[in-house]
């Protein structure tokens, strides 16, 4: 938010040029809709309703601003002139202010602040200070007329009114502040809401170009033209005698573009190698399914002649609740000693072998408990 109230003319022309670029994109690509009395109508509307209103003093707006008594009446004074558009009018009318209190009360002190930058006039002291200041050069409305009256003020005058270098061709000089408080919040809300308004009309877009953008990262190029010239081919057999190609804004073509997904969705996948698929249906390129090796399959006897694609799945499947059962019915115990055998036979083999050592390895007391004498000496039972 303090970006935004300290840039305010860098942030409003880029505010400007958005709503521009939107509103053309609109206009090319869906013709039939009036972008500014269907889309931006409505919403500044509410907005202008919302500022204007006294009782929404000290509120949020958007969660960013506050709204205060000099907003209310700016926009108030917006509203009924017809002047709230986004644009800097630091240039206003301001002849018909009787008095530097009147003007003060009129403007506010923000209003007065924009108006002296604007004109290359100090805007230090009171803001009393600030509005006698401009209530000197109220009948003065353009920069001709400025520069005029300043060139016939003495110069120690003219130094007390204006910033040294301003004065000269009626605009802020290089060392005034950025953005210093030359556009109203009012002003910055419009242009923001008018923005906001386009980019829901092309939100569908928008979520289209992002999905396919992240869809044709995973590809290779060769994938990538092959799949252009499909959609080419498919643009034209689809396209009916007359048709322009342009996107049309009723429901009847709307309608007709969620047939045409709903057939694509439903048509078959041409996958002949048969690599699996990826997040978006549709097979993954064969040089990621050689990457991580699933173009190979291992056959496990034990859990039913069951197929696993790929080594590390085939790995995993030992640790897994249907090897286990398939060992349990063997009659043999899934340890780490059969991990990596899938045949009955070769199972049954090492379980016998494995029975064999466990006996051997077995203690025998008979055998095998030692006894020590006096003299350190180990002996076994039998001895």
């Amino acid at each position: 938010m303090q970006q935004k109230l300290q840039h305010r003319r860098q942030y409003l022309r880029y505010l400007t040029t958005l709503q521009t670029y939107l509103t053309g994109f609109l206009e090319r690509t869906v013709p039939t809709i009036d972008v500014e009395g269907q889309v931006a109508a409505p919403v500044l509307t509410q907005l202008t309703n919302y500022w204007t209103d006294a009782n929404n003093l000290n509120t949020s707006w958007a969660n960013c601003w506050t709204i205060e008594a000099a907003d209310v009446k700016d926009a108030q004074r917006r509203s009924a002139t017809d002047s709230g558009h986004d644009h800097d009018d630091g240039w206003e009318d301001l002849s018909h202010h009787a008095s530097p209190p009147a003007l003060l009360e009129a403007m506010g002190a923000d209003g007065v602040k924009a108006a002296l930058v604007t004109r290359g006039m100090k805007c230090g002291g009171r803001p009393a200070d600030r509005a006698a200041r401009l209530f000197l050069v109220r009948d003065h409305a353009d920069a001709a007329a400025l520069r005029a009256f300043a060139a016939a003020l003495p110069a120690k005058k003219c130094s007390k009114l204006f910033v040294r270098g301003a004065a000269a061709d009626g605009a802020p000089p290089s060392s005034a502040p950025p953005g210093a408080a030359a556009v109203s919040k009012y002003v910055l809300a419009r242009a923001e809401a008018s923005a906001a308004a386009a980019l829901r009309q092309l939100r569908s877009a928008l979520d289209a170009t992002v999905l396919r953008s992240e869809r044709s990262s995973t590809q290779t190029a060769a994938e990538r033209q092959r799949e252009w010239t499909e959609e080419a081919e498919d643009g034209d057999n689809h396209r009916g005698p007359g048709a322009e190609g342009v996107v049309r804004g009723d429901s009847d073509s709307e309608g007709t573009d969620d047939d045409a997904s709903d057939d694509d969705d439903e048509a078959p996948i041409y996958n002949p190698k048969g690599v699996p698929l990826g997040w978006d249906g549709k097979p993954i390129p064969y040089w990621l399914c050689k990457l991580h090796g699933l173009n190979h399959f291992f056959t496990c006897e034990i859990c039913g002649n069951e197929r696993y694609r790929g080594r590390r799945n085939f790995e995993r499947h030992f640790a897994e609740a249907k090897h286990a059962y398939g060992m349990g019915c063997l009659g043999m115990p899934d340890t780490k000693h059969f991990h990596g055998v899938t045949q009955i036979e070769d199972a049954q083999r090492l379980w016998e072998s494995l029975r064999t050592t466990v006996d051997h390895d077995q203690f025998d007391n008979a055998k095998e408990e030692e006894y020590e004498d006096s003299h350190g000496n180990v002996l076994n039972r039998a001895t």
